[in-house]
Formats: C-alpha cells, structure tokens, sequence
C-alpha cells in the first residue's frame, strides 16, 4: 500500500486504493461463494476440486505475466544505469512528471530526493 501511495497523484490515490480493495475482495471473496453454488448442485467435494482445478489453471497461466514482469524488470535495470543510478540503496520512479525521485533504504528511514529524469516518454 505504501508503494501505491508514493506513486498515485494525490487526487487519484482514493480511487486507487478503492480499487485495490475492490480487486482484493472480489479475488477472495469470489472463489469461496462460487464454491458455495458450486456445492448446491455438484456437492461439496466436487466444486471444491473443480475450484481447485480452476485456480491451477489460472496459476500456470498467470507465469506469463510474471515472466514479462521481470523482464520489464531487466529493462528498467538497464534503463537505471543508462541514467547512472546504479547505487543499489536507492530505487527509481520515474513519474509523469519526468522527475526520478530516489527513496534511500539504508537507514530504515525513507528520504527523497528529485533529479530530472532523463527518459523520452
């Protein structure tokens, strides 16, 4: 949550996080009440295992996501020490506003500090 209120603008944040709930009890939520119709007319130990059988599925087909994730991942690796920020205690976001802000880890506390990004969005 902390990640998505550093990158949202302030007056989008409520929305996002609105939607992230929504997204959050829709996906836990949804499966137990599907098993529940489920369980009406195939029994319990079925809609369970069909529940079960869905959800896999949708795992495997979820490693291509996760798989272009990481490489959007590499990309902005590379695009970090293109700008020359390879020190590994600070992350870049590059915003729409096309500045970088770099949040230090080291000392547990978050401190920030802006440079223009060098991006061609």
């Amino acid at each position: 949550m902390t990640e998505i209120t550093v990158a949202t603008p302030a007056q989008e944040r409520g929305a996002v996080i609105s939607v992230v709930h929504l997204i959050n009890y829709i996906g836990l939520g949804g499966p137990g009440i599907g098993v529940g119709f489920l369980s009406l007319s195939y029994g319990l130990l079925s809609a369970t295992r069909l529940a079960a059988l869905v959800i896999a599925v949708l795992c495997v087909l979820l490693i291509s996501l996760v798989i272009r994730a990481a490489n959007k991942s590499d990309r902005r690796e590379t695009h970090r020490r293109g700008m020359n920020l390879t020190d590994t205690d600070t992350q870049p976001v590059c915003a729409q506003t096309h500045r970088v802000w770099l949040f230090a880890k080291g000392d547990g506390k978050t401190s920030m500090s802006g440079r223009t990004c060098g991006c061609a969005h």
